[in-house]
C-alpha cells in the first residue's frame, strides 16, 4: 500500500509540474510573462538595452570572446580565476554585484 500512496504522489507532483509548465508558456503567449533582465542588459519600457556601465559591457565581452578563443566555457572560467576578474550578477533588488565567476554564471550569459 506505501508503494501505491508513492506512486500516487509522484503522479500528482508531474501533474502539478506539467500545469506550472503550461500556465507559463500561456502567459508567455499573452505577452505577460514577467522575465528579469539578464546580465549585461536592463530594460528599457518593452525593449532590452546594453547596461550602460562600460566596465559590465566590457566584462561580458571579455566572457563571449575567451569562450570563442579557448572554445568552452569551463576553459573561460579557468581563465578568469588564474587572472583573478570578477564578473557582474544582479541581485535580487536589481543591484549589480561583482563576483568570482561560477560556470553557471559564464553558462547563463
Amino acid at each position: 500500500m506505501l508503494g501505491l500512496k508513492g506512486s500516487l504522489n509522484e503522479y500528482e507532483l508531474d501533474l502539478l509540474r506539467q500545469r506550472s509548465l503550461s500556465a507559463r508558456y500561456e502567459k508567455a503567449r499573452r505577452g505577460e510573462l514577467v522575465v528579469a533582465a539578464p546580465v549585461g542588459f536592463v530594460k528599457s519600457g518593452d525593449r532590452y538595452e546594453k547596461d550602460p556601465d562600460r566596465r559590465v559591457q566590457e566584462a561580458i565581452k571579455l566572457v563571449f570572446d575567451k569562450v570563442e578563443e579557448l572554445g568552452r566555457a569551463r576553459q573561460a572560467l579557468c581563465w578568469l580565476h588564474e587572472y583573478n576578474l570578477d564578473l557582474p550578477v544582479k541581485q535580487t533588488n536589481g543591484d549589480m554585484a561583482w563576483r568570482r565567476p561560477s560556470y553557471s554564471a559564464i553558462h547563463r550569459i
